[in-house]
């Protein structure tokens, strides 16, 4: 975007030290690192951090470009749709950038022009979803539901573990030898633990979804300070408060799901490369970048900074759109977060990235974007 800006109407004046930020923030070692990794929770934020990237670009340019990035960036959030669960409430909010851009006014959004985006949104979605149901057709739902399961029983694994109850008080019953075995194995950066414990693990997992549902319920109601407890210590170890080791924030080498990995023909392995990588990666473990309070409270300050500082009305706009896409991002995970690995909160990196680098490298340029998205009307809907 201010490449084109700059080959076209001159180099906006940016002071060289907002410059040098800008590339610091493009040259973040983690993105570096996690951009290879084949997850759906890097491959969500690359797409949501593109189609943001090509949505403010649609507002420079001829009007086959400006159309073209707008294009670009539904299809680009259609298909974010579909990656993770995120991506119900944050690729609908997103859709709005490339509709600002493409408006005449940021306090103005054609109605007509609103509609066929939403619509190509939609057809694209649905044309996914239909490409992608012969592949997971056989999971039968258990995506969905084995999410909102493994998250009731972390709950309850939570409440039983913060309690000063004993065994027979709770409401939901637990016998004190599964009490003492829960609150042996529990710990607030991941259910998995429990798997360490067969008893404690069985105190649950025979439970099927409606049963376990009712009791989740009622321990809740009977222990919602425990409850507010349990998702203060979970959501904190996730943002990295409690420090990185229980983050898990660098894998390296083939590593995953041993029979998925053998059906695609590829073995556990690391290699010479993979080791200097993971060698790189720790050199900045005692940075903050490894945290993701760090990232949050980056969002937090671009907040403040957006609403105090002088940026283009079109750039403010799409600016207070990504913010509140990442801060839904962030408060998703508060009720939901059962494991606190690195990469569930990665998504938001990227587009905190993409905010700083309005702010750095927007604010000097608003009179040229302004004449420059405002020369090329487009063609009224």
């Amino acid at each position: 975007m201010w490449l084109r800006l700059g080959l076209s109407t001159g180099w906006p004046d940016i002071p060289a030290w907002r410059g040098v930020l800008a590339g610091v923030l493009v040259l973040n070692p983690i993105v570096a690192i996690y951009v290879g990794i084949v997850w759906k929770d890097v491959l969500f934020p690359s797409m949501l951090a593109a189609a943001c990237a090509v949505g403010i670009a649609a507002g420079l340019g001829s009007r086959f470009q400006r159309w073209a990035c707008a294009a670009l960036s539904v299809v680009l959030l259609a298909a974010a749709l579909l990656v993770r669960q995120q991506g119900i409430f944050m690729a609908p909010v997103l859709l709005l950038v490339p509709l600002i851009s493409l408006s005449p006014s940021s306090r103005f959004l054609r109605p007509r022009l609103a509609l066929l985006a939403f619509v190509c949104f939609a057809a694209v979605g649905l044309g996914l979803q239909a490409g992608t149901d012969a592949s997971i057709r056989g999971s039968d739902g258990r995506s969905s539901s084995v999410g909102f399961r493994s998250i009731m029983i972390f709950d309850m694994l939570g409440i039983v573990s913060r309690s000063n109850r004993t065994a027979g008080e709770f409401v939901y019953p637990i016998s004190a030898e599964q009490l003492a075995a829960v609150r042996s194995v529990y710990d607030p950066s991941r259910i998995d633990y429990v798997a360490r414990e067969p008893l404690a693990e069985g105190w649950l997992g025979a439970q099927p979804n409606n049963a376990l549902r009712q009791a989740w319920w009622a321990m809740l109601r009977q222990n919602p300070m425990e409850y507010i407890g349990h998702r203060a210590a979970a959501y904190a170890t996730l943002l990295g408060l409690r420090g990185i080791e229980p983050t898990m924030p660098v894998h390296i080498g083939v590593d995953g799901n041993p029979a998925f990995l053998e059906a695609v023909g590829l073995p556990l392995r690391r290699d010479a490369r993979d080791l200097f990588v993971y060698e790189v990666a720790s050199a900045f473990f005692k940075w903050p970048i490894y945290r993701h309070v760090f990232w949050l409270v980056l969002l937090l300050a671009a907040t403040v900074i957006v609403a105090r500082t002088q940026l283009p009305g079109r750039l403010r706009a799409s600016s207070a759109v990504i913010i509140l896409s990442t801060a839904l991002f962030y408060l998703s995970f508060l009720p939901t977060m059962i494991s606190s690995d690195f990469r569930y909160l990665f998504g938001a990196i990227p587009l905190v990235t993409i905010l700083w680098l309005i702010l750095l490298l927007g604010a000097s340029g608003r009179a040229v974007m302004a004449t420059t998205a405002t020369s090329q009307p487009l063609e009224r809907l």
